[in-house]
Order: C-alpha cells, then sequence, then structure tokens
C-alpha cells in the first residue's frame, strides 16, 4: 500500500501543479486549495485517491471531511507554499525546504509500520483500501 499511498500523492501534485498554472495569484490559491481540501472530495478520496483505489477514513472509520482533510494536509499544503515562492535571489531555498517537508512526509509513509504519516497523526485519520475510478460497483 505505500507505494500506493506515494503514486497517489504524485497524483494530487501533479493536479497542484496544474492548478498552479492559472495567472497570477488565482492559481497558487487554486493549487492550495486544492491540497488542503482533496482528501474531504469524493467521500475520502482525493483524485489520486480515486485513480490508485484508497480512501482517508477518520477513526470512526468514516470518510475524510474536510476540515480533517485540511487538518491532514497542513504539512503538504505547506510545502507546497514554500515552494510557490518566488522571492527574487533565495527562491531557490524556498523551494528547497518546501520539497524536504514533501520528501519528509514520504520518508514516514514508506518508513511508518503502521504508514502514517505527520498529516494522519494530526488529523487522527488513516488509508485504507477502496474502489478505484471506474471499477464496477459489487
Amino acid at each position: 500500500m505505500t507505494f500506493n499511498r506515494l503514486l497517489a500523492k504524485v497524483l494530487d501534485l501533479l493536479v497542484v501543479a496544474a492548478l498552479t498554472t492559472f495567472p497570477g495569484w488565482v492559481g497558487d490559491a487554486a493549487g492550495l486549495t486544492y491540497a488542503l481540501v482533496a482528501d474531504g472530495l469524493f467521500e475520502g478520496q482525493s483524485l489520486g485517491k480515486r485513480v490508485v483505489g484508497l480512501r482517508v477514513v477518520g477513526a470512526s472509520g468514516l470518510p475524510c471531511t474536510f476540515l480533517q482533510s485540511v487538518q491532514r494536509n497542513l504539512t503538504v499544503a505547506a510545502g507546497v507554499l514554500l515552494m510557490l515562492q518566488r522571492v527574487p535571489f533565495v527562491w531557490w531555498l524556498f523551494w528547497l525546504v518546501g520539497a524536504l517537508v514533501l520528501v519528509f512526509e514520504a520518508f514516514l509513509v514508506a518508513t511508518d509500520d503502521e504508514t502514517l504519516r505527520l498529516g494522519d497523526r494530526l488529523a487522527e485519520t488513516q488509508i485504507v483500501v477502496a474502489p478505484r475510478l471506474g471499477a464496477p460497483r459489487t
């Protein structure tokens, strides 16, 4: 499941990157908003999680809410926000720190016994297997 989690996050970050291409602050706001609320969509499935067949659930076992999504994705959104900074001469430093935040979260998923990252612990959520996008309903 670790590979699927990382693949889902990469797909979601591609959505964030695509949204940030809209002109001006609108693109940055759209990308950051998606990064925060994505896991509250589609009954706990961001677009990336729908594609690979995962779902975020809370401690109750119910699908992730928008509030839980914001809580669990604060760390990812902070990394994305840092990477979006365009400060002259030191933009690369912000980008590097933002990338390190994302790498650290990926490291936690890969090495934690329960595959929980910092955001999961903050929001008391976990990832479970769910039907993939386009899978027949049983």
